[in-house]
């Protein structure tokens, strides 16, 4: 049985269902303790999502025996509000569980038909506001987006082993590596069923592999890589206005990388270089979009994803 913490009081959330406007709902997979990796990002491009009238969320779990820690991330959740909490052990191997937890609270909480896309994202990475939105308004993802890895094979030893009685097949379908995963809504409650009454097979805890390979496989939805050059694993690495304006993402930085990369996305001398270099057709806008465009109305309606001030359970798993 796991208990969802929901981050806000119906009255917020009723004033928020008539304010806010999304094509996406973000959710951020953070370990509960991670708090300074959340204060970043809130600093860096959550802000931006903000400004751009996203809707963000950090989905954590329970901290074992830690009572200062749970209360530190009460006061956080108070001050901020856009935290979700799950009953269950915060790890590594609960991370199948985490993400079940996103797909139901989206399916309960939101009103899906007006919203066009979830992202999984982890609090290690830096996103593209302007770009992503700008995808997501338009459309541009089907199924499943992500980093498409094909025809590998499971480890049988190590961190990510997984027994011949969990997965006696050669190859894992293919499957979306963690970090980034662009999910069309239509498929978020499709995924929460068949991935918890699955009785055919265990749930791993690999999750990018259960949720975006095996249950995806099993219900035909198509999975897409979303392209070479536009997610990045070089934090360390200077980059351009331009090349940050073409990445969509860049995955697995630490804090003070991630901190590095949003200055650069702030420095005004590239991004005018980048306009005279590249001959844009008009001025582009530190959103990624052209100066004077208006989002498309199109699937773009309210955001009614509302919380209540009392526990919610369910089911995630058989056990």
């Amino acid at each position: 049985m796991i208990h969802l913490r929901l981050p806000w009081p119906e009255e917020k959330a009723k004033r928020t269902r008539s304010t806010t406007t999304s094509p996406l709902v973000i959710i951020v997979k953070s370990l509960a303790t991670n708090f300074e990796q959340r204060h970043i990002l809130r600093d860096t491009w959550i802000k931006q999502a903000k400004q751009e009238q996203l809707v963000v969320y950090f989905m954590v779990a329970k901290i074992v025996n830690l009572k200062q820690q749970q209360l530190k991330i009460e006061n956080e959740n108070q001050l901020y509000q856009d935290i979700i909490q799950a009953s269950f052990i915060d790890n590594y191997y609960n991370l199948t569980l985490k993400t079940l937890s996103i797909l139901y609270w989206i399916k309960t909480r939101c009103n899906t038909k007006e919203i066009n896309y979830l992202v999984i994202v982890d609090d290690d990475s830096w996103i593209n506001i302007g770009r992503l939105k700008s995808n997501c308004l338009n459309k541009l993802y089907h199924g499943i987006t992500g980093n498409l890895y094909r025809a590998e094979k499971p480890h049988r030893e190590g961190k990510w082993a997984v027994s011949l009685n969990d997965y006696p097949q050669d190859l894992y379908p293919a499957f979306l590596a963690g970090g980034l995963g662009i999910f069309e809504m239509k498929y978020v409650h499709e995924i929460y069923e068949a991935a918890t009454n699955n009785s055919n097979l265990p749930a791993l805890f690999i999750d990018d592999v259960y949720i975006t390979g095996i249950i995806a496989e099993q219900l035909k939805i198509e999975r897409h890589n979303i392209g070479w050059g536009i997610i990045s694993f070089k934090c360390d690495q200077h980059y351009s206005r331009l090349r940050l304006y073409q990445l969509l993402s860049i995955l697995q930085c630490n804090i003070k990388q991630l901190k590095q990369i949003w200055n650069q996305t702030m420095t005004v001398d590239d991004y005018y270089r980048t306009q005279k270099f590249v001959g844009l057709p008009q001025s582009w806008n530190r959103a990624g979009r052209p100066a004077g465009h208006r989002p498309a109305r199109a699937g773009a309606g309210p955001v009614r994803c509302k919380s209540l001030d009392r526990p919610v359970s369910t089911d995630l798993l058989p056990v």
